[in-house]
């Protein structure tokens, strides 16, 4: 009787242990490059380290899985720009030096759309 209780008891905590899991991640950005907030966090933390980029605001949408996110940036010159990740940007799936890449890009692309709307 009780090793069938304890098969039981097993069977249980691995069934119950992935979705306990996922609402104890999903309820709180622990900083963490997977789960939940991994994309975000990576995406963030490279952006961080772009020259000349300051993050002023970011924000996400926060679903089932986490859907969309942005962040307001101050650029090198002062200005300001909006930076945004839809589900389905091949950005959020990259890491290491190819996000540093693709990041750096975006921004470089930022700079010269402020600079051809301030020019009119």
């Amino acid at each position: 009787m009780k090793r069938i209780l304890a098969l039981v008891l097993g069977v249980l905590i691995i069934a119950v242990s992935p979705l306990a899991y996922y609402r104890w991640d999903c309820r709180k950005n622990h900083g963490y490059t997977y789960g939940y907030y991994g994309e975000f966090n990576r995406v963030s933390n490279a952006l961080a380290h772009v020259k000349g980029v300051t993050i002023l605001v970011s924000g996400y949408n926060a679903d089932i899985s986490l859907e969309e996110f942005a962040f307001d940036l101050r650029l090198a010159d002062g200005r300001t720009n909006h930076l945004y990740f839809s589900e389905t940007n091949p950005i959020r799936k990259m890491a290491g030096q190819q996000l540093d890449r693709a990041l750096e890009a975006e921004v470089q692309k930022l700079s010269l759309d402020t600079d051809s709307h301030s020019a009119h």
